[in-house]
């Protein structure tokens, strides 16, 4: 799945798919399952207002988000040069754009099987 979205005036398209989790364990050697869980059950805490935002680690989220664009667009550079070439980047709010995308990424796609 993928989508689009204007990020300082240009288009950055982004990319979930099965290789998802692997590239980011191969990238950033964490698990990616895991990071999602700690930053869901932290943004749940956010929206309660009983949340230390010195325990959120907000790389994850750059992580994350740098991830889904390099997959959608391999030319991408490292990291650093690719969160540099913008002016300004509202990290949470790209995110929080890129829940759904990461959603139907987890979601259960196989079926199974009918017993006889």
């Amino acid at each position: 799945m993928e989508k689009v979205l204007t990020i300082d005036e240009r288009k950055v398209t982004f990319k979930a798919d099965g290789a998802t989790p692997l590239r980011y364990r191969a990238q950033f050697n964490r698990d990616y399952f895991a990071d999602i869980i700690s930053i869901t059950n932290s943004l749940k805490d956010l929206n309660t207002g009983e949340v230390d935002l010195s325990k959120i680690n907000t790389t994850i989220f750059s992580d994350i988000i740098y991830l889904l664009a390099k997959t959608a667009d391999k030319e991408i550079g490292d990291i650093f040069d690719w969160y540099g070439s913008f002016d300004s980047f509202p990290v949470f709010e790209v995110f929080g754009e890129l829940q759904e995308l990461l959603l139907s990424n987890m979601q259960q796609s196989v079926k199974k099987a009918k017993k006889k």
